[in-house]
């Protein structure tokens, strides 16, 4: 996709096969560059034809801002693991990360789910995988 036009309301691009579509403000981080190559997701097709595009990932694809938060402390853990689990008490939880204990709940599931992390022995462990995770982060800064 190519942006074409930038406008208040959203961005237009066309694609390779000249396909019109349009990105909403809310569907994208940043408005891109008149010109500006990129790749986006079809949401949906208006009745004119031309495709409603987002360039952001879908929700569950997307890893959380607290969920980044979680796996960096676990990374940077002496040991790969953190004495807190879905067990831990919310004021514990508070204090130590900032959030409730419903937010850090959800970053854990999220984390459990990518087999970034594992809750055993009333801790929270970082895997063999969120371990390979850090290391091509690192290489790749």
């Amino acid at each position: 996709m190519t942006a074409y036009r930038l406008k208040l309301a959203g961005t237009l691009v066309i694609s390779d096969d000249f396909q019109l579509g349009f990105i909403h403000p809310s569907e994208r981080d940043q408005e891109p560059r008149l010109g500006e190559q990129m790749t986006a997701r079809v949401i949906s097709q208006y009745p004119d034809g031309t495709l409603k595009l987002s360039l952001r990932p879908r929700a569950y694809e997307a890893i959380s801002d607290d969920a980044l938060m979680l796996l960096a402390t676990l990374q940077h853990a002496p040991e790969g693991h953190i004495a807190f689990t879905d067990k831990s008490t919310p004021d514990d939880i508070k204090a130590y990360f900032g959030i409730s204990k419903g937010q850090f709940k959800r970053a854990v599931g999220h984390l459990m789910k990518q087999r970034l992390a594992e809750q055993h022995d009333g801790e929270l462990w970082l895997t063999q995988a969120g371990e390979e995770r850090h290391e091509q982060d690192g290489a790749s800064n």
